[in-house]
């Protein structure tokens, strides 16, 4: 091994071109938990971020750190200010979703989380921290090259008709994503062994006994099981250490998506974390091979071949441009392939 080979190597780690589709996929189920997290704001909105909420304009002025992007900060402190900032948050979530103007959208997003959480900094977690981080790699990123409008606008503005799969994109926006995730848990899991309480074991005697963030209560054999709850309380660290290490290992790395999707339902099954968790799993999208994804996508579409048998004929022309660019627009929505082009000329 030499210098100039491990340059080349770390070259192609970063920059290597590759499919857009798993970012594709994991910028719609970002921008769904976007517009999911409004929807569990909108309630209780101005009990949080309006002109009287919890944390006054003026404590909440007093953020430790430099505010450069923070329109609701700037904006009048009225409740139609928030209204306006949050209806924009909403097309911004539901365009990105959609992949419509992508990273735009992204950025739009990550300034409204950010402002609002500069405007209630008391109430902000990890998660939320991470949704900006996300929100800013998209904004970045190649996320609107495949499943998205601004693919199909593609078809009708371009000066040659686009056909065929999405190509090749540069992937370290993608890679940022994938080291986020490892440093969150590297994080997570250095903060629990630096005291005693996991490693001893006890921690989930103490966290199944939370009863504020308690969503279900666990069985009694497990809550009064001590040997059950250790063994659970080092599987924890166990999978978080491995979400960081042997996830880089292409052998392991399934197994340790599974364990990881694993431990998060159970999260959410029996504890009130508002949307962290489907935030975490998410992300594990960016690790799947997109090999793995179109054959999975194969795989449903058999099943959809099998409910609807007989195709329905689409004809077109491919020598009329406009008939090609409406059968290209076509060949792109029709995801489970269940439409038979047939070509006049």
């Amino acid at each position: 091994m030499t210098l100039a080979s491990i340059w080349r190597a770390w070259n192609e780690f970063w920059f290597k071109p590759g499919s857009p589709l798993p970012m594709a996929l994991y910028r719609i189920m970002f921008g769904a938990i976007m517009l999911l997290h409004l929807a569990l704001l909108a309630p209780d909105l101005n009990l949080w971020y309006g002109p009287a909420g919890v944390v006054s304009i003026e404590t909440a002025r007093q953020w430790p750190f430099d505010v450069l992007i923070d329109p609701l900060m700037t904006m009048p402190p009225t409740e139609q200010s928030l209204n306006t900032l949050i209806v924009i948050f909403a097309i911004a979530a539901f365009t990105l979703t959609l992949g419509l103007f992508t990273r735009l959208s992204a950025i739009v997003v990550f300034i409204c989380l950010t402002s609002l959480h500069h405007r209630d900094w008391a109430m902000i977690n990890s998660g939320d921290i991470f949704m900006r981080l996300a929100a800013l790699y998209l904004s970045v990123s190649n996320a609107g090259r495949a499943l998205s409008v601004d693919r199909l606008i593609e078809v009708w503005t371009s000066k040659e008709l686009v056909t065929g799969p999405s190509p090749p994109v540069t992937m370290w926006a993608h890679r940022l994503m994938q080291f986020q995730l490892c440093i969150l848990y590297w994080q997570a899991f250095w903060t629990k062994v630096d005291g005693n309480t996991w490693v001893s074991g006890n921690a989930l005697y103490y966290v199944t006994r939370l009863e504020d963030l308690r969503r279900f209560s666990m069985p009694p054999p497990f809550t009064n099981n001590l040997i059950v709850l250790k063994l659970m309380t080092w599987s924890t660290l166990a999978i978080e250490f491995a979400l960081w290490t042997l996830i880089w290992v292409k052998e392991f790395r399934y197994w340790v998506l599974l364990a990881g999707l694993c431990l998060h339902l159970g999260i959410d099954l029996f504890m009130n974390l508002p949307l962290f968790e489907y935030l975490m799993v998410t992300v594990y999208v960016l690790w799947i091979d997109p090999k793995d994804l179109v054959t999975v996508m194969t795989w449903i579409r058999a099943i959809a071949h099998r409910i609807i048998k007989k195709p329905i004929k689409f004809n077109y022309d491919s020598a009329n441009n406009f008939s090609a660019r409406k059968a290209e627009t076509m060949k792109r929505l029709d995801i489970f392939r269940l439409l038979e082009f047939v070509d006049r000329v």
